[in-house]
């Protein structure tokens, strides 16, 4: 069924996922909700053919995009651009020389649309599909199109297979057309799983094995439904709490985020070392986030701090509170030489896997922050819900993990 949306709608979505994205640098990887809206409209410059044509092929969150996008219109204008970059593995070929970009009304209700689409894509059970039986344990960390799974082969409820499932072994999957699943298994292998085959597609390396290794043996945590004990060194009243930063970090110009059940049109930040007390920042914002100012000095690597935010003024007593440490330079080069190891693997993008290492390397804000990258495009992700509750338990945040608990039994 196609989305649709009043002009004061579009405009609201349009205007709130700028403001979403203009707050992640990862975003400017991938293709412009401008460049997917002249894809599907069949509108591109002749110029920008060649540079969709080949993010596509090598950007598989794009690519997924671009695929349920041309499902959801029914886009015949360049049907042969979309399937190749949905099938990916093949070299690039240039678009027709005829195409040209025709800015109208009804190219931005495209637009609008294909902004609809990324905020709130859901799964659609698929007909024609094939069911296999896989003969490994797998974690999920990509998939195109709306794979599903089962508990018995053709019994049981048939569950939308998504980034950060568990797949058993023995466990029937069933996959369309033109759909896949790209997951790691427990060696560290790279699968891919098509309606017809299921093979290694990228091998492993000594990174990836321990990766998965570990993964494995937190997995009871992301999948348990039991209440864990909640534990943090945040100082919560009146309903407002840090979200980030706590613990340990290992950005030196974080983005400050809190939350609150209390609305307020001013909240007073200071961020405070906690060795000697002197006054790293302050700043009276309107909203719930911060990023780190340009003409404010970064935060130093192996220093500990403090953030504190009040109501009123800066006198006042402090309402939320809690401590945090940028990681040494040396722990920070490690992790980003970890992290450019897998974007070699799985790309550079958002993705589980990375959220997983950050999580492992006891970066659990980071991690927190690549999981809500996730779910911008993944509202309905039900294990991604669990990783983000496992987030918010790790740090400490009573109120976000109970909301991550209800929203996931609303989706069961």
């Amino acid at each position: 069924m196609k989305a649709h949306a009043t002009a004061d709608d579009r405009q609201r979505v349009i205007h709130a996922l700028i403001r979403e994205t203009s707050d992640e640098d990862s975003h400017a990887e991938h293709l412009s909700t401008e460049d997917l809206a002249a894809l599907v409209s069949g509108t591109l410059f002749k110029t920008e053919c060649s540079r969709i044509e080949n993010h596509l092929l090598s950007c598989h969150l794009c690519a997924e995009l671009a695929h349920r996008i041309q499902l959801e219109f029914e886009a015949g204008v360049v049907p042969i651009l979309l399937r190749r970059a949905a099938s990916s593995g093949q070299g690039a070929s240039s678009l027709s020389a005829r195409l040209t970009r025709r800015w109208s009304p009804w190219v931005l209700g495209v637009l609008a649309a294909v902004i609809v689409l990324i905020v709130s894509m859901t799964s659609v059970v698929q007909c024609g599909n094939e069911t296999r039986s896989l003969d490994r344990d797998l974690l999920v960390y990509l998939r195109l199109g709306t794979p599903f799974s089962r508990q018995r082969e053709g019994k049981g409820i048939a569950l939308p297979i998504e980034p950060g499932s568990w797949l058993q072994n023995g466990q029937p999957i069933e996959i369309g057309p033109g759909d896949w699943v790209e997951a790691i298994d427990r060696q560290g292998e790279f699968w891919r799983v098509t309606p017809d085959r299921q093979y290694v597609f990228r091998v492993g390396n000594e990174f990836s094995q321990m990766l998965a290794k570990r993964a494995w043996q937190d997995r009871n945590q992301f999948t348990s439904n039991r209440e864990m004990d909640l534990r943090g060194n945040a100082l919560q009243k009146e309903g407002v709490h840090i979200v980030h930063p706590r613990q340990e970090i290992y950005r030196t110009r974080p983005r400050l985020r809190w939350a609150t059940s209390r609305s307020a049109r001013v909240y007073y930040l200071s961020v405070v070392d906690s060795k000697d007390g002197s006054l790293q920042l302050r700043r009276q914002v309107k909203g719930l986030s911060l990023p780190w100012p340009d003409d404010v000095l970064p935060l130093r690597h192996g220093a500990s701090y403090r953030i504190e935010i009040r109501l009123k003024s800066f006198q006042n007593q402090v309402t939320a509170a809690a401590n945090f440490s940028v990681v040494d330079g040396k722990k920070r080069l490690e992790i980003e030489s970890q992290l450019q190891a897998l974007g070699k693997l799985v790309g550079r993008g958002p993705n589980i896997l990375r959220a997983e290492l950050l999580r492992q390397d006891g970066f659990h804000a980071e991690c927190r922050e690549e999981l809500e990258r996730l779910r911008i495009t993944q509202t309905e992700n039900v294990a991604l819900l669990a990783r983000l509750r496992l987030a918010f338990e790790e740090l400490g945040l009573v109120d976000e993990s109970r909301r991550m608990s209800r929203l996931i039994a609303k989706r069961r």
